[in-house]
């Protein structure tokens, strides 16, 4: 699976963080001024990535995550890049084939959910950011950020 992005739409009221190669198409649409193979963010609370087999909606906050795959037939793989705040180790894992819908409450875990790469066989990637506020100081994942920075 690959970790790489290459385009994507950018707009400011949104929440989420989402990158997606080409071969996805982002929901909104990208603006005219951004090139197809630019790096930005979009963020929103509910992002929808256009396959070309399928929809993905998805949603990454700071506690929860949650991903619906229309039709819930097609068969993808989720890459998964994470924190393991027992060894203090980032790591990275994959899951699938999955089908329809997966949700995930953090809850009491010790792991970070950072990132999450969402493939289906012979399309290109989409990968979905945790929020950059969710680093942000009083916020559950702020002291990452912090040690990232130092």
């Amino acid at each position: 699976m690959g970790w790489t992005a290459k385009a994507s739409a950018a707009t400011p009221e949104n929440d989420i963080p989402v990158m997606a190669d080409r071969g996805a198409t982002l929901r909104p649409d990208a603006p005219a001024d951004v090139a197809p193979a630019r790096d930005t963010e979009t963020e929103s609370k509910t992002q929808t990535i256009e396959f070309t087999r399928a929809t993905a909606t998805v949603s990454l906050d700071c506690t929860d995550f949650s991903l619906r795959m229309e039709p819930a037939s097609v068969e993808y793989y989720l890459g998964l890049l994470y924190r393991d705040e027992a060894t203090d180790e980032v790591l990275r894992s994959s899951a699938g084939p999955l089908t329809g819908r997966v949700a995930d409450s953090f809850g009491d875990t010790e792991f970070m959910l950072l990132e999450i790469d969402i493939q289906i066989s012979g399309e290109q990637p989409a990968t979905v950011y945790l929020p950059d506020r969710c680093f942000e100081g009083g916020q559950p994942r702020s002291e990452i950020r912090r040690e990232q920075n130092e």
